[in-house]
């Protein structure tokens, strides 16, 4: 009897948001209603505030719990589901990553933390009003001035969370946006290109700049060199498939542009001490 293919979904923004911003409290939504609960993708920055209670999520292979007060950033494509909400408040947020700033997305892809733990001081209570504000809003009406007041509240959440944690002077943060405009290029060509580009110079060639270049602003503003994040990049994308789906190694391999499924064992094996099937035996377990 063939096994069973297992997909994992995809959940695109929707188009007709007028704000590219959806923000819900999170105590008054039905999460057992919405489809969060099996492992799925989203195209777009998932971000969420626990002001109380906690919030359990399993992200990619990492089960983690978020106790208010805490925040919680997603990636678009990575894999996700909720286990548990308990006795949770706060927002959940969702942004459409082509409706920001380019300073304010490569923040959230580069600086941001998977996870923060925050406390009760002034910062929090400045987010939390404008979050409350924000979400009011939103819920009043869809009309194009209150998404763009939305939109407008959301840039300044992530430039309050960017004060926060970051500390720039004027000139490292003009150097930061020349680098971030080539970071976030090769984000986007890393992501669409890693299954069939496997070299640091044919990206560089994409961007109409040197390897060398391109390999110190990467290092620069990631601390890992480009050849790291492709890599990581491949490994990331192995391990969901090992772990949310059925397909065989050599299907993996096939997917991610090794026909030698043997070579991307050996890869596999050096960049997480575990073959493939090995990983999915212990994660599953």
């Amino acid at each position: 009897m063939p096994r069973k293919k297992v997909n994992i979904p995809n959940h695109r923004f929707p188009d007709q948001t007028t704000s590219g911003v959806i923000i819900a409290p999170i105590e008054n939504t039905r999460w057992e209603d919405l489809d969060i609960h099996k492992p799925h993708r989203d195209n777009h920055f998932h971000l969420l505030l626990v002001t109380k209670g906690q919030w359990t999520m399993q992200v990619d292979f990492e089960t983690l719990q978020i106790k208010g007060p805490g925040f919680l950033r997603l990636l678009p494509g990575q894999v996700h589901q909720l286990i548990d909400a308990k006795s949770a408040q706060g927002w959940a947020i969702a942004a459409d990553p082509s409706t920001l700033p380019l300073e304010l997305s490569t923040l959230l892809e580069t600086r941001v933390p998977l996870t923060i733990p925050l406390k009760q001081n002034a910062f929090f209570k400045q987010i939390t009003e404008l979050l409350a504000l924000m979400c009011n809003v939103y819920s009043s009406g869809t009309d194009i001035y209150k998404g763009k007041s939305v939109h407008f509240m959301f840039s300044a959440f992530l430039t309050l969370l960017a004060g926060e944690i970051t500390f720039l002077s004027p000139e490292d943060a003009r150097q930061e946006k020349r680098g971030y405009i080539i970071w976030q290029s090769f984000q986007v060509s890393l992501k669409a290109n890693f299954k069939t580009t496997k070299s640091p110079a044919a990206y560089a060639a994409k961007l109409s700049i040197t390897t060398s270049h391109l390999n110190d602003t990467i290092k620069d503003i990631t601390g890992k060199s480009v050849s790291e994040h492709i890599q990581e990049q491949i490994i990331y994308e192995a391990k969901r498939l090992l772990y949310f789906t059925d397909k065989e190694v050599r299907e993996i391999a096939f997917d991610l542009g090794y026909p030698d499924s043997a070579h991307f064992g050996k890869l596999f094996r050096k960049a997480t001490g575990l073959t493939p099937l090995h990983f999915r035996r212990q994660f599953r377990d």
